[in-house]
């Protein structure tokens, strides 16, 4: 790692999350980052969704073009799909604590050269079943408020095994890259819009081929 490269974070309690990098991290407050920003050149600022006010007056103060290359990273449990957005609006990366937990110093090295995207991703488990139910409510919406033109919507029902399942989903996270990639290639960026891929089993024929077998 870049021995200039300095992280600080605004909440102590988010040096005990990760042992690896406590010994990297510094505590830091606001006036002080805004005032040593120009002597401290590129850094990594961390902090909490609580803190995002105080951190989008500090990135104002800084200007939009960020010519001392900072990096703002907030660490939560979780956010809404509005407040992550709100994030990557604002040039802000976002990391759940539970990823948080495994990363290294790598990651502060290696992202720092990466192409930031805007885009959010909302992977199904149970903890993001809200979110993933208002996006598809948006759906709904989007039917009689969206001129077709403006939307695609359409639905596929096939016969297959439960097997193919795990095979299924990888190869729609290929799919999702792939589109999101030709979304982004474009400097014209007015719009924001909503992907969700639904597959699910409408009806499972249970031990159809058993019984088969035994008749």
């Amino acid at each position: 790692m870049n021995k200039q490269f300095n992280i600080y974070s605004l909440s102590p309690q988010l040096i005990e999350i990760n042992q690896e990098l406590k010994p990297l991290i510094k505590i830091g407050n606001i006036q002080d980052l805004a005032s040593e920003a120009q002597q401290l050149g590129g850094f990594c600022v961390l902090f909490q969704w609580q803190n995002l006010n105080e951190v989008l007056k500090l990135k104002h103060s800084l200007g939009e073009k960020n010519i001392f290359g900072i990096r703002f990273i907030c660490i939560n449990s979780d956010l809404m799909p509005e407040e992550r957005l709100k994030l990557l609006n604002s040039n802000i990366e976002f990391l759940t604590i539970e990823k948080f937990k495994s990363i290294n110093a790598y990651f502060f090295n290696l992202s720092s050269n990466i192409k930031k995207s805007k885009i959010l991703f909302i992977d199904d488990d149970e903890s993001q079943f809200e979110n993933i139910k208002n996006i598809l409510n948006k759906a709904i919406e989007s039917l009689e408020s969206t001129p077709i033109e403006k939307r695609d919507q359409s639905s596929m029902m096939v016969t297959t095994s439960p097997e193919k399942m795990s095979k299924a989903k990888e190869m729609i996270k290929d799919f999702r890259r792939h589109l999101t990639s030709f979304l982004e290639d474009t400097d014209d960026k007015s719009a924001v819009y909503q992907l969700s891929v639904s597959l699910f089993p409408l009806l499972e024929i249970k031990n159809r081929y058993k019984k088969t077998k035994e008749q």
